[in-house]
């Protein structure tokens, strides 16, 4: 969009009642009435194009125009402001008087004329005192005279004529307001966000509105924005009529800012000025205007601002740049200071400090500015530690831009000649850029070789690599053993010259805890996890701001041993200290782990939109695999909310993100697969989600599982099995209940332990047997605020007392069920009594009590669907009947094809009429 096209049109496009009212006076005008009407807005508001409009109708109305527009300078001459009009008031080459001005503007009443005068604001005290005379005594007839001023600049003689005359009603003020949205959008040609953006940057004025929608924003930066000329050009209009103090203050401020002490803009020049008088040419000028501080003032629009800059000779614009960090070196913010260095091409050393801390108060919201002044920064750094903190900090800088590649780069580089200290920070972090680049064999060794090195690492290093390496088990399945760190000197060795601190010890206990709950010591994890929560209270955050690795060890350790609760405000404690740096590595780590504990709190919804939160940090560092394992959480969820289509959108979305990964490994590959185990088995395809178990955990020993995980998985299998009336439910059983009492204090183990015995109880008919089971794992869950399995449990138990002829001891448990999933946003999964029923008696129970001997080899579940596919019900309708999978049913159709010796529903129709 060009500049240029504000048109005349487009303003009466816009400004339809302002035109309209123009149009009325010209027909009136027409008839024989004129007029005084004044028109006041912003510079830019379109006052000039509506008259320039309204010239133009006149003419085409045959009425006759005088149209004149006045500068800065005529207020040094009497009249001028009138004279071009009235070129036949005098004679030629003399300045008419005021006697003759009035004879001239009585001789135009013989004809309808429109005498316009545009830019008012300028005039001269003569020419205004002849206004403020026909204020007070019209001339009458057939004459229309127009002003337009901006009200900021007219004088107060001005004002008060008009004022006068507006109340005399001899005169009619018509403002030009800020345009509405509706007319932003309308000659922008914009909507949406954008258009919101534009309309308020642009304060409602046209000329600023179309500058602004051309051009994607106005910060000046090292490179220049395109300029337009002819707004450059308005400007410099503006700015020709100030004297030199006037230009070069104005200069000076344009450099300080939008917002500016004029004081501080004084301090650039380099001669003295009277400050006082020239502020007030300026405001005069309307160019700057007033702020409620003292002294404070600002230019009329941040383009303005930026027009005076462009104005200004590259040259001198980098010696007033840097004389601006030096007069603001006392109270400016740094990313101040580093913008005015940048631009001055200041590089020395002295400014490394500036560029430096400006990157880190940036980094979040203006990363690009970051990484520019974090590379200036390492390129005046001296070698040594400075150099390795400025070229650590730019590669953190670059991986929130996902420009992991570049920042390995730097970092391998700095290895280089770095000393022990610098090349254990180097490799650290290193490291999970490394996992992040699906490195993780060459992050695990180069972790270890630098935590096997003999040199006299400080013990708060150590304990930083061995924490990393926790973090790169999380990648590659092998938790790291704690026993590396070697001895440690106790806490309050003051003489010490490594004493460990609160923030050592945390990292230590939480891996302790970690490797012991991993491993299925929870009775010792859960003493590490209380003793490594008293010491995060502890640690300020200031303190944990560089060890992002350790609350979030702490988290994870928490989910392993049910203690939800704790885990979100370890998570979230993380995410808030890291939310001030910006996007960074563990950012994706953090938020799946938070994700993971929402979802064991049946807290569904919040669990998705932090998947997803995860998801997009992820693929916004270029972490592909980290970004598909968010993905499987966030698609695993629809499970919970729709059993059909969202479990089906689950197990696709599962099984896409997984084929190209390998399936061991304790995070991406087991807790990945088991996702997809669980969206399978709420999608009814229940031998899948077994099968997808056991090759997880290598076998029925499930070792490749961490035992934390085990009897979530031998309850899964029992419950599976138990539907299919599989006699090896009752070895699932058993090795739920070996996981449990390995397990120790866990209560999540017990809880699916006990319901893992309901499940059996409930095949071998015990339904009330089952019911108290079911009851009292729900209890427990309840107790780990686990509210998931407990509605489940909740559900089966009211199932069970409904099956067993007790619907008064099942009601209370669906009821209660119900509520809980109504607590949960209605998102996780609630059964009502007839469906889970089904479920525990099959309608084949229902009219008879034995299968008959044709069908003695098929187990329950087959005797069930062997009879309604009997009665030539479809498969699509057998799934939905007994809430199973279509897949599921076809799968017990093959069972019972090859257990009967037959090939297709018509012989199982044939033979089941025979056994009737």
């Amino acid at each position: 969009m060009d500049f240029a096209r504000l048109t005349s049109a487009d303003t009466v496009q816009v400004r339809t009642s302002e035109a309209a009212e123009l149009t009325d006076a010209l027909h009136q005008l027409a008839k024989g009435t004129g007029g005084l009407i004044a028109l006041a807005g912003e510079p830019g508001s379109g006052k000039t194009r509506l008259v320039v409009g309204m010239c133009q109708q006149a003419k085409d109305l045959g009425i006759a125009v005088l149209h004149g527009r006045s500068a800065a300078q005529d207020r040094r001459s009497p009249l001028s402001a009138l004279s071009p009009l009235l070129e036949d008031a005098a004679p030629r080459g003399t300045q008419p008087t005021m006697q003759e001005l009035h004879r001239a503007l009585h001789e135009l009443r013989s004809i309808p004329t429109l005498l316009v005068l545009d830019d008012f604001h300028h005039a001269d005290d003569e020419s205004i005192q002849l206004v403020e005379y026909l204020t007070r005594h019209p001339l009458g007839g057939p004459v229309l005279l127009v002003l337009s001023y901006r009200p900021r600049q007219a004088t107060s003689a001005l004002r008060s004529a008009l004022a006068k005359g507006c109340e005399t009603g001899h005169t009619i003020r018509m403002p030009l307001p800020p345009l509405t949205v509706e007319q932003s959008s309308a000659l922008a040609e914009m909507s949406g966000l954008d258009l919101m953006n534009v309309h308020s940057a642009s304060n409602g004025v046209p000329r600023y509105l179309l500058f602004l929608a051309k051009s994607s924003t106005w910060e000046w930066t090292v490179d220049d924005n395109p300029a337009d000329t002819q707004f450059d050009d308005l400007v410099a209009g503006e700015t020709e009529a100030l004297t030199r103090s006037g230009t070069t203050l104005l200069q000076a401020a344009a450099i300080l800012g939008s917002t500016f002490s004029i004081v501080y803009a004084a301090q650039l020049l380099e001669q003295s000025i009277d400050v006082a008088e020239t502020q007030e040419e300026l405001l005069d000028h309307d160019l700057i205007r007033p702020t409620l501080e003292p002294q404070v003032f600002r230019f009329r629009h941040e383009l303005v601002r930026h027009a005076v800059y462009r104005q200004i000779r590259p040259a001198h614009r980098k010696k007033l740049h840097l004389s601006a960090s030096v007069v603001l070196a006392e109270t400016a913010k740094a990313p101040t200071l580093a913008s005015h260095l940048e631009i001055a091409a200041s590089r020395c050393a002295s400014g490394l400090e500036t560029f430096s801390l400006a990157a880190q108060e940036v980094l979040a919201d203006r990363p690009d500015d970051a990484i520019r002044w974090l590379r200036i920064a390492a390129d005046v750094a001296t070698p040594g530690d400075q150099a390795v903190q400025q070229n650590r900090l730019l590669a953190k800088a670059l991986v929130t831009q996902g420009k992991l590649v570049d920042a390995a780069a730097i970092l391998t580089q700095q290895r280089v000649g770095a000393t022990d200290r610098q090349r254990s920070l180097i490799v650290t972090d290193l490291a999970l850029i490394k996992c992040f680049l699906e490195e993780d064999v060459s992050a695990r060794t180069d972790l270890q070789v630098e935590i096997s090195r003999p040199s006299n690492h400080r013990l708060t290093d150590k304990i930083r690599m061995v924490a990393r390496l926790t973090i790169v088990g999380m990648f590659d399945g092998e938790l790291p053993d704690i026993d590396q760190l070697g001895s440690v000197p106790p806490r309050r060795n003051s003489r010490h010259a490594h004493q460990m601190t609160n923030v050592d010890e945390l990292a230590m206990v939480g891996m302790a805890a970690l490797s012991a709950a991993y491993h299925g010591d929870f009775a010792s994890a859960a003493q590490k996890i209380s003793h490594a929560a008293e010491l995060a209270i502890l640690s300020t955050d200031d303190e944990l701001d560089d060890y992002p690795d350790y609350l979030a060890i702490l988290g994870w350790s928490e989910i392993m041993t049910a203690q939800f609760d704790s885990a979100i405000a370890h998570f979230e404690r993380q995410m808030s200290i890291a939310h001030k740096h910006g996007l960074s590595c563990m950012t994706p780590v953090i938020l799946i782990g938070l994700s993971t504990a929402y979802h064991c709190k049946a807290l569904v919804d919040t669990a998705q939109r932090i998947a997803t939160d995860a998801k997009t940090a992820a693929r916004a560092l270029g972490a592909g695999r980290v970004a598909e394992v968010a993905e499987v959480l966030e698609y695993s969820y629809l499970s919970w909310s729709d059993r059909v289509d969202g479990s089906s959108v689950s197990v696709q979305s599962a099984e896409k993100a997984l084929v190209t990964r390998k399936l061991g490994g304790w995070w991406f590959g087991t807790n990945a697969a088991l996702q997809l185990a669980s969206a399978l088995k709420m999608h009814g395809d229940a031998d899948r989600c077994a099968a997808v178990i056991l090759s997880t955990g290598a076998g029925a020993d499930l070792s490749f599982i961490a035992p934390s995980m085990r009897p979530w998985c031998y309850e899964t299998l029992a419950d599976i099995g138990a539907d299919q009336d599989d006699p090896i439910t009752v070895d699932w059983v058993d090795r739920a209940q070996q996981a449990a009492s390995g397990a120790g204090a866990a209560g999540h183990a017990n809880a699916y332990a006990t319901l893992a015995a309901g499940h059996l109880a409930r095949m071998r008919e015990q339904h009330l047997v089952a019911a108290e089971l079911y009851r009292r794992s729900a209890q427990l869950f309840a107790e780990l605020s686990m509210r998931g399995p407990q509605i489940r449990a909740l559900n089966e138990a009211g199932a069970l007392a409904s099956a067993a002829g007790q619907d008064g001891n099942g009601a209370p448990d669906l009821r209660a069920a119900r509520e809980l999933a109504h607590r949960a946003g209605k998102s996780v999964v609630y059964e009502n009594t007839e469906s889970t029923r089904r479920k525990v008696i099959p309608i084949s129970r229902e009219t008879a009590t034995t299968p008959p001997p044709a069908l003695a080899s098929l187990t329950r579940r087959e005797v069930e669907i062997a009879q309604i596919t009997a009665t030539g019900m479809r498969t699509r309708a057998i799934a939905d009947l007994l809430h199973l999978s279509p897949r599921t049913v076809d799968i017990h159709l093959t069972h019972i094809y090859r257990k009967l010796g037959i090939n297709n529903r018509t012989q199982l129709v044939r033979l089941m009429v025979e056994a009737a």
